[in-house]
C-alpha cells in the first residue's frame, strides 16, 4: 500500500497532494474550496490539524510525495 492509499482512509474527500516534513505528512484535499487547506497528520493518526499556512508555501520547504496531477 503507498502512502496515497495509507493516508486517505483518513479523509472522506480526495486528497489532491502530500507532502512531508519530519514524521509528519501535509495533505491537500479536493474539497471544494478555492483555497485549499492543509491538513497535517502522522501516518498512525493520532491528530489531524488543519494549518493556516498557505499550500504554495509547501513547494519551498516541505518534500513532496505525491500529486493526482504528477
Amino acid at each position: 500500500m503507498d502512502i496515497k492509499e495509507k493516508l486517505q482512509k483518513f479523509f472522506d474527500k480526495d486528497i489532491i497532494s502530500i507532502f512531508k516534513k519530519g514524521n509528519y505528512y501535509y495533505v491537500i484535499l479536493d474539497d471544494g474550496l478555492f483555497i485549499k487547506p492543509v491538513y497535517e497528520t502522522d501516518i498512525k493518526r493520532t491528530k489531524i490539524t488543519e494549518l493556516v499556512i498557505p499550500a504554495p508555501v509547501l513547494d519551498k520547504e516541505y518534500e513532496f510525495l505525491w500529486s493526482r496531477n504528477k
